[in-house]
């Protein structure tokens, strides 16, 4: 197969609801043709909840198609290798936003997004796909189909991101011959495939879809020279379009990109074909009102084929892709509604109980850690009444040493005043003494040298008493 002629065209426009609360366009897309004239398509929807999810969208898209670039160029066209090219480029965008996250020292979550794309050899395409946007193609012979499943969670407005990993991620192929694909963020897509259109075997608005995607409903696309000629006339054409008062009713930001081989002429199968059975509005109501009371299941539909992927192994053949493809047309086929509640409930089943222990855990160790932290406080106290003990022995010994220096202080005067009592009484003689204390005699006595009292000399005394024999006799 030669060269194709494939031409693009693509915009992202900001909703009427962020253009009103001054929140800037959270969409990103990025197409491009590869050197063997392949085409690359990728679209990003930033999630609104997320502070910086426009960051998160422009930085997945750009990882995405770097790593799709540098692995494609020369490859040839294997899907099951391509496949696995997806994946990789999957996870070079996750890994491109968390370490954009890290850089910014901000929770990667405030960066989530979804990421869809494909790449389109002009005749088939090979896509991933995660979160809430979609791709759809337009046949050879001139069916619509839409090749993926919206990724939302139990809430209407939740969604799987990016984020959330491989386990979350689709990657599949289409099976019929294609002459255009376009991939769409959440807000065109609801305008692609209405969901009342989802109770019918062809979900996708064929004539809003004809409007880009269908050439001989297109004046004058054949006419357009080149493929720049034809981007900026169709991307003025679309930017106008949306944002007009035809889709004033979509409020979200607006992404769609379209690749269109212009070499092949698609069936114009015509208006009869959709407003058949399968599009009377009586016909599907009565299917919506059926699916929402109906006392019994619906029949369930038969499954695709679902195969574990082993990224480790050797590539998987083209029928063993082993991501959740549909037979048919690549459409998937949503599990029976039974199903789908069993499983919602036994999520929330468990979800429950993983809370409620997580809850006890945390009480516990609340609990534990104040246990510990009055258990610190006792010890320090406890610390505290020792010292205090030591302190009141400390001085209790010193007041005793006081004490007993005081007592000596006191026996040491009362002793001096005893002794200065003693001193007092010598000094006013004794009985019997006054004849020698009167003594006027002109001898010269010895004084004491201590106290300064006079001491009579016993000689003179005896030679007095002589005297006073002889005279007598």
């Amino acid at each position: 197969m030669g060269t194709p002629d494939i031409r693009a065209f693509g915009a992202s426009v900001q909703g009427s609801a962020h253009i009103k609360s001054g929140v800037v366009c959270q969409d990103a897309h990025k197409y491009l043709q590869l050197p063997n004239g392949w085409y690359l398509v990728l679209v990003a929807d930033g999630v609104g909840s997320a502070l910086h999810s426009d960051e998160g969208a422009q930085i997945a898209v750009v990882a995405a198609a770097q790593w799709m670039y540098s692995c494609t160029t020369n490859a040839h066209w294997d899907i099951a290798a391509l496949e696995d090219i997806w994946l990789n480029a999957f996870r070079s965008a996750q890994l491109a936003v968390t370490n954009h996250a890290q850089a910014r020292n901000l929770p990667e979550d405030a960066f989530d997004t979804t990421l869809t794309g494909f790449i389109y050899n002009g005749e088939q395409l090979v896509y991933g796909h995660s979160g809430d946007g979609g791709i759809v193609v337009l046949q050879k012979d001139g069916r619509y189909c839409l090749l993926t499943e919206a990724q939302k969670g139990d809430e209407a407005n939740s969604t799987y991101v990016l984020r959330l990993g491989e386990q979350s991620w689709a990657f599949g192929h289409s099976c019929e011959p294609v002459a255009a694909a376009a991939a769409m963020t959440d807000g065109v897509l609801a305008a692609f495939c209405p969901s009342r259109y989802s109770v019918t075997d062809e979900p996708v608005n064929a004539k809003f879809a004809t409007l880009f995607m269908h050439l001989q409903r297109s004046d004058g696309l054949r006419e357009v020279a080149t493929a720049k000629d034809f981007e900026q006339r169709m991307e003025r054409g679309l930017e106008a379009y949306f944002h007009s008062d035809k889709v004033a009713a979509i409020t979200d930001d607006k992404t769609l990109v379209v690749a269109i081989n212009m070499q092949v002429a698609s069936t114009n199968i015509g208006d009869a074909y959709y407003e058949g059975s399968s599009r009377d509005e009586a016909a599907i109501d009565k299917k919506i009102r059926e699916g929402l009371y109906s006392e019994e299941a619906p029949e369930p539909k038969p499954e695709p084929e679902h195969l574990h992927l082993d990224v480790s192994s050797k590539p998987l053949g083209p029928n063993n892709s082993g991501r959740s493809l549909a037979q048919s047309q690549g459409c998937k086929q949503k599990p029976p509604a039974v199903l789908r509640y069993v499983a919602a409930a036994a999520a929330g089943a468990l979800l429950a109980g993983t809370i409620a222990f997580a809850a006890i855990a945390f009480l516990g160790s609340m609990a534990e850690g104040e246990r510990l932290a009055l258990q610190n406080q006792v010890d320090q106290l406890q610390v505290d009444n020792a010292e205090l003990e030591e302190r009141s022995e400390a001085l209790e010994s010193e007041f005793d040493r006081e004490r007993r220096r005081f007592e000596c202080q006191i026996d040491s005067l009362e002793t001096s005043l005893a002794a200065i009592t003693d001193d007092s009484g010598t000094d006013s003689g004794t009985p019997g003494s006054e004849g020698l204390g009167n003594d006027t005699s002109d001898d010269e006595g010895e004084s004491d040298a201590n106290n300064g009292t006079e001491v009579v000399n016993p000689s003179d005394d005896r030679d007095s008493a002589l005297e006073s024999t002889a005279g007598a006799n």
